[in-house]
C-alpha cells in the first residue's frame, strides 16, 4: 500500500493520504485511488484547504507512464519518490530524475528516452509468493505424520 505526503511550502501542516493501492497523476490531477486529491498549479499541489510544494509517495513501489493504450516500461524498485518543482525524482538523495512536468502540454517528459506521457502510475510492489518448490516443501512437511 502507498502513503502520500503533501508537504507545505511554508511552515504549515502537510496532508497525508493513505494507505491506498494506487496513485495516478493524469496531466496535472493527482488521484489516490479514484479520488482526486490535488491539482498541480503554478508549482504547487492545490487541494481542498491546502497548498503543498512537494509530493512524496512512500512504499516499495514502481513507476510507469501511460498515454491512451501505450504503456512505458516500469521504473523501480524505489522506497519513495518525490515531485518538487514539477520534477519527479527517486533515489536516496533524489538524484534520479524520472520525469519533468510540462504545464503547457500537461505531459510528463521522460529525459532518459525523450518521450512524453499523459499519466504517471505509482504501484506498490507486492511481496513475492513462495515458489512452487517452497510451496511443495511446506505441503509435504504438513502432511507428514508425527515422528517421521
Amino acid at each position: 500500500m502507498l502513503m502520500l505526503y503533501l508537504e507545505p511550502a511554508n511552515s504549515g501542516r502537510g496532508k497525508k493520504f493513505g494507505p491506498v493501492s494506487l496513485v495516478r497523476i493524469e496531466g496535472d490531477s493527482l488521484r489516490a485511488g479514484a479520488r482526486e486529491v490535488a491539482v498541480y498549479r503554478g508549482g504547487l499541489w492545490v487541494g481542498s484547504g491546502f497548498d503543498a510544494a512537494s509530493l512524496v509517495i512512500e512504499a516499495p513501489l514502481s513507476v510507469h507512464f501511460e498515454t491512451g493504450y501505450a504503456v512505458s516500461p516500469s521504473y523501480g524498485t524505489f522506497e519513495r519518490v518525490r515531485i518538487l518543482d514539477g520534477v519527479l525524482r527517486a533515489g536516496e538523495w533524489w538524484q534520479v530524475t524520472l520525469a519533468r512536468f510540462d504545464p503547457g502540454t500537461k505531459m510528463w517528459c521522460v529525459p532518459s528516452d525523450q518521450t512524453a506521457w499523459f499519466s504517471v502510475m505509482f504501484s506498490p510492489l507486492r511481496a513475492a509468493l513462495p515458489d512452487a518448490a517452497s510451496r511443495a516443501g511446506l505441503l509435504r512437511s504438513r502432511d507428514r505424520e508425527p515422528g517421521l
